[in-house]
């Protein structure tokens, strides 16, 4: 892939059209990597590696414009998952706590919009006994142990589900408005965020809606969780892109389009994505 910044890790800033080794890396339980040009690791102890770009801060001071290798990110106690967003990171913590470091320029590192660019993991404060965190370009979710969930950073498409967009951004964890019931599982991506909730799992999404992402039959953005009619007991829930995808045993719904979509929302049919019914669309595995 694109490694122009290193983000493939390989000591190099050469692209790829190959599986290539990442260097110095051992004794790994996790990975991800941002939609931009950022890839982080963290292993059996709960240390984070970072390497890519340092546009926003994610590996450290600016006078690092980028790492083409692994960079032990300081200051984290032990870490159970990491998440990226278009250029920061926030990491989950074996206590469940959350810190977050990179851009805050929307607020999603949850830390004073004063403070742009975060050079080191930050605490989000008042927050902990979080047992799950994902992360769109620029907004972060967190749900707790006890099934309820807040967001964080930008808000111009709704996707923290405060129940308008008329609050721009913001960079307190705010609770989500309007939730149903208990919390199962929850996905991120650009602009919008999805869930699952209550004993039947049943999804519900919210944010951006311009290739019908939120699988509702329109191309309308919702502000607050919207249930997706008939789609119950997800077993596997993901978003990517302006896409959502659950699983339900052996079948797969999907609705939105790829990360390179027309103009014209309507006008382009993918693979399991549609637009001009926005629901979401079935297919048998």
């Amino acid at each position: 892939g694109d490694n122009e910044e290193g983000q493939l890790g390989d000591g190099t800033t050469i692209s790829r059209t190959v599986l290539t080794p990442v260097a110095n890396l051992n004794t790994l339980a996790g990975i991800t990597v941002s939609l931009f040009q950022n890839s982080c690791a963290w292993d059996d102890e709960g240390t984070v590696y970072c390497w890519g770009s340092n546009a926003q801060g994610i590996l450290g001071p600016k006078e690092l414009p980028r790492s083409a290798a692994p960079k032990k990110i300081e200051g984290l106690p032990p870490v159970e998952h990491v998440v990226l967003g278009a250029f920061h990171a926030c990491a989950l913590t074996r206590d469940g706590e959350v810190y977050c470091w990179g851009d805050n320029r929307a607020g999603q590192a949850a830390q004073d919009e004063q403070t742009p660019r975060v050079e080191k993991p930050a605490l989000v404060e008042g927050r902990s006994n979080i047992r799950d965190l994902v992360a769109g370009a620029e907004h972060t979710c967190a749900a707790t142990k006890g099934g309820s969930l807040v967001c964080w950073g930008k808000n111009d498409q709704g996707q923290l589900g405060l129940g308008t967009d008329q609050i721009p951004a913001s960079s307190t964890p705010r609770a989500v408005g309007l939730v149903p019931s208990k919390l199962h599982a929850i996905s991120a991506s650009f602009t919008h965020t999805c869930a699952t909730f209550g004993e039947s799992r049943r999804l519900y999404c919210w944010g951006a809606n311009t290739y019908g992402q939120l699988g509702l039959d329109d191309l309308n953005p919702r502000f607050y969780p919207e249930e997706i009619p008939e789609i119950a007991y997800v077993d596997e829930l993901v978003t990517a892109a302006a896409q959502v995808c659950a699983r339900i045993g052996d079948d797969v719904f999907c609705a939105g389009e790829p990360l390179m979509a027309p103009e014209e929302p309507a006008q382009q049919t993918s693979g399991f994505f549609f637009q001009k019914n926005a629901a979401l669309e079935h297919t048998t595995q």
